[in-house]
């Protein structure tokens, strides 16, 4: 006890009496716990609800959460550069009872509205099935941290890494036909999504007039397949395979192993009975950078944020070159195509021998293929409206990386002089958002991280005048 606790005549901030009173009426265990807590922080939380969207037997679920977390600076002797130091984790439990959010009632069978005959209404029987001993879907999540701060807090990170456990979903399962149902809606499925979050923030410069702070931030999350659990699943849930991420994204057009196009005979693009893997849609990291500079009363802030990696498919695009109006199809062979001439050569290659198979995943298993260059004209604007361009254009999927400056403030503060007697203070700012990006997907706003022909986030600037009585 002697080594935890200090026996000089002290008070102890906690209860208002010193050492020698504190040791006399506590016991040795309440004395550790009461030293702990100036640097150890314990919580507990719990929550039981009851959902209408499940099986009376099964609509009841509670969720805990555990959280634990040491301001380490407070209790080691570190280096003098160091000024904070704290570590923490923390544990939830979170359950749905939502089969649907949008359907409250889709853990039910019953009929819904179908098609008229002889201007007779209709209804319809679903063809799925539903599992009567559905159970809440469940997230367990893990989060791991620590904060330093060093030279007096002028630089600051924040490291955290998470982990979650998703299982028990709402999953519908395919079943012979010969039951009186295509699928069953069921509780299947293991995953995990794990994740990084860096936040390096400081402020490099700071003196009696002008001062800088700035913010750098990024992160990245991937959901992965765990464990297949649906009847028949055989470790797979569509192409995704135990192990795998579900971001991977499958095409079924043909491509040679290093991503020529391929085609047919007669010019067309050719398709594989099996798709086959292309790539990963989620981003590597997304990333911030946050900055504002004061110099007496003059203000500046500006921030960047964007992506780096991942694909994204660009219908707009796809669109374009079907319709014509992406400026690439002005060309001469469009011109011929108009004049009911076939002109146009698509660049690749047809097989000459040969055949591939892949693997479930969508991964080359054998590869004994041979080709020779596409020489077969075909006319221009029919390939692109059947076709539209997807050899010319990886597919229409386009690396979704992308840098945007999202905001800029500039401010002036009034001098108290001149507003003395009218105001208590005032100031007038230039405000711009989303002034310019740098993507490398054409024609397309790239913010939403995927493309189905919304409507791009809109430049504006603007003037503010606050004014306080």
């Amino acid at each position: 006890i002697p080594e935890f606790y200090n026996l000089s005549n002290t008070t102890n901030p906690l209860t208002g009496r010193n050492s020698l009173q504190e040791r006399r009426t506590t016991s040795a265990y309440g004395t550790i716990a009461v030293e702990a807590l100036t640097f150890l922080y314990l919580n507990f939380t719990g929550r039981y609800d009851k959902s209408s969207t499940l099986a009376i037997d099964n609509n009841a679920y509670f969720y805990p959460s555990a959280g634990l977390s040491a301001v380490l600076s407070d209790v080691l002797e570190l280096p003098k550069a160091v000024s904070f130091l704290k570590a923490r984790a923390s544990w939830a439990k979170v359950n749905t009872g939502f089969v649907d959010a949008t359907d409250p009632y889709a853990h039910i069978l019953t009929y819904s509205i179908g098609g008229k005959w002889n201007n007779n209404p209709s209804v319809v029987w679903p063809g799925t099935a539903i599992a009567p001993q559905l159970i809440p879907s469940t997230v367990e999540s893990a989060e791991y941290g620590i904060a330093l701060g060093l030279l007096r807090n002028r630089i600051n990170v924040d490291a955290t890494y998470f982990r979650n456990k998703e299982y028990n979903g709402f999953t519908t399962v395919p079943q012979s036909q010969a039951s009186g149902y295509a699928s069953l809606l069921q509780n299947a499925n293991i995953y995990v999504r794990k994740g990084l979050e860096f936040v390096v923030s400081g402020t490099p410069v700071l003196g009696s007039d002008f001062k800088w702070e700035t913010t750098f931030n990024f992160s990245n999350s991937h959901l992965w397949l765990k464990k297949a659990t649906a009847p028949g699943a055989d470790g797979f849930v569509g192409n995704i395979k135990e192990g795998d991420r579900t971001d991977r994204v499958f095409i079924t057009y043909s491509q040679t192993a290093d991503g020529r196009p391929i085609y047919n005979s007669n010019g067309s693009l050719a398709f594989d009975a099996d798709p086959h893997f292309f790539g990963y849609a989620d981003s590597k990291w997304l990333y911030g950078w946050q900055n504002s500079f004061n110099y007496k009363n003059v203000g500046l802030s500006f921030s960047f944020d964007g992506r780096l990696g991942g694909l994204i498919y660009s219908t707009t695009n796809q669109k374009m070159w079907w319709g014509g109006a992406a400026i690439e199809t002005a060309n001469s062979y469009r011109d011929d195509a108009i004049a009911g001439n076939d002109t146009y050569v698509a660049p690749g290659v047809v097989i000459k021998d040969g055949s591939v198979t892949y693997d479930r995943r969508g991964e080359i298993v054998t590869d004994t293929r041979q080709y020779e260059e596409n020489t077969t004209a075909v006319n221009y604007i029919s390939f692109m409206q059947s076709d539209a361009g997807n050899a010319l254009n990886n597919y229409f999927y386009y690396s979704g990386s992308y840098i945007k400056m999202r905001e800029l403030v500039l401010s002036y503060n009034l001098p108290a002089s001149w507003v003395k007697g009218i105001f208590k203070a005032a100031s007038v700012s230039f405000i711009g958002n989303n002034l310019f990006i740098l993507s490398k997907i054409p024609n397309v706003d790239p913010d939403a991280e995927s493309d189905n022909l919304q409507t791009p986030s809109v430049r504006s600037l603007g003037f503010n005048i606050n004014l306080k009585f």
